[in-house]
């Protein structure tokens, strides 16, 4: 079994963009979100990017404490 796993990515989008395209070449069976997704310079772009992730790969991530943060928020 091929894992992905991505962590603190913190919103950024541009650096999220290339690692993904090396994931894509993997084609891994399960990519993990570990966390600290979201807040940081490009958050919107950040979230629709990895919503796109998750319908692509079978994906399970764990939340990180600015994770928790934007949830409260909503």
């Amino acid at each position: 079994m091929k894992i992905a796993a991505l962590y603190d990515i913190h919103g950024n989008y541009p650096a999220l963009k290339e690692v993904l395209k090396q994931v894509k070449k993997l084609s891994p069976d399960l990519v993990v979100l570990g966390g600290d997704l979201i807040a940081g310079p490009m958050p919107l772009e950040t979230l629709s990017l990895l919503k796109r992730v998750s319908t692509t790969f079978k994906t399970v991530g764990i939340m990180g404490n600015n994770d928790q943060d934007i949830v409260d928020i909503w």
